[in-house]
């Protein structure tokens, strides 16, 4: 089976792009279409911050071609705890808020995490369980997954990739 690559950028809506990669005049609430017009997919990084309503997602859909895809950025509250898998509730209240509206026009969740002593592969483990959607796994530090939790979430089949933030110091891990 093979899978196309999509090339995008996280987010849409920077006022320094303006008159610079959006055209002079465009006005804001035609960037997403604008911008969809040129890559093949965008990350919705307000999530991390933030719930959307249905009608947001639709609009979001609507506004792109077909073949285009959304990654989403997962809530914070999901990841950012001492504890990953006491999420349940942050889990439920992020997948329930119209993401699916996007149709086949959603693509992978990135799951930011960051750095806690407390999560460890059990904790990760707890963490995957909760999630009914393929997703992507993305961390700014490296460290935070170690190589025993990379291949411990592979062999779980809950991640169909792992995205570690692109630094000087990336190294790519072996599969286990």
């Amino acid at each position: 089976m093979t899978h196309p690559i999509h090339v995008g950028i996280g987010g849409w809506t920077f006022e320094p792009w303006r008159g610079v990669f959006y055209p002079e005049g465009l006005v804001q609430k035609r960037e997403l279409e604008y911008a969809a017009s040129k890559l093949t997919s965008i990350e919705i990084n307000g999530t991390y911050y933030s719930t959307f309503k249905s009608d947001s997602w639709k609009k979001w859909r609507d506004e792109t071609p077909d073949g285009f895809v959304f990654s989403v950025k997962a809530s914070r509250y999901c990841t950012n705890r001492k504890v990953l898998s006491e999420g349940a509730d942050s889990f439920d209240k992020f997948l329930s808020q119209g993401l699916t509206e996007l149709g086949d026009k959603l693509g992978p969740i990135n799951w930011q995490f960051i750095h806690s002593p407390a999560n460890d592969n059990t904790d990760y483990r707890a963490f995957s369980e909760h999630l009914a959607l393929v997703h992507s796994a993305r961390t700014e530090r490296e460290r935070v997954l170690s190589e025993s939790v990379i291949r411990a979430v592979r062999r779980w089949r809950r991640c169909s990739e792992l995205h570690l933030g692109l630094q000087p110091s990336f190294r790519p891990m072996a599969d286990g």
